[in-house]
């Protein structure tokens, strides 16, 4: 299976390194909720929803399947380049405050809640042979 990035978004490069950074070192992270006009997407992509997308946005946060969006900090604002779809929903359904997973202690007023500390564990891959 060969995955490609979509060319239409750019890379984050800081998220990127975050991301290895709590993947391999204790590098903690937060659970958190941030107030969504203090989360800025990393670029302008704006993906494709359509009705059905809302539709089964919406179960899944009253089964409180969260879709947790994974941030880092500047300053008071949190940048968002890792599911756009999420975030564009929120968006659209008027959510005041979103749950993510903040790369780094989040800081500031737009921090509602703030859960305690924990590492990444780093995904495991398995393989089996079908026979």
């Amino acid at each position: 299976m060969n995955i490609k990035p979509n060319p239409n978004i750019p890379t984050d490069q800081k998220l990127l390194d975050l991301l290895k950074d709590a993947y391999t070192k204790n590098f903690e992270c937060y659970k958190a909720l941030i107030k969504f006009d203090a989360i800025k997407p990393f670029s302008n992509y704006v993906p494709e929803i359509i009705r059905g997308d809302l539709d089964r946005f919406a179960k899944e946060e009253e089964k409180q399947q969260f879709h947790y969006l994974f941030v880092y900090q500047e300053g008071d604002k949190f940048i968002m380049s890792d599911d756009y779809k999420a975030y564009y929903c929120y968006k659209i359904i008027g959510t005041n405050e979103v749950p993510c997973v903040v790369l780094g202690e989040p800081k500031g007023e737009n921090v509602t809640f703030k859960g305690k500390p924990f590492l990444l564990e780093a995904p495991q891959i398995k393989i089996t042979k079908n026979e």
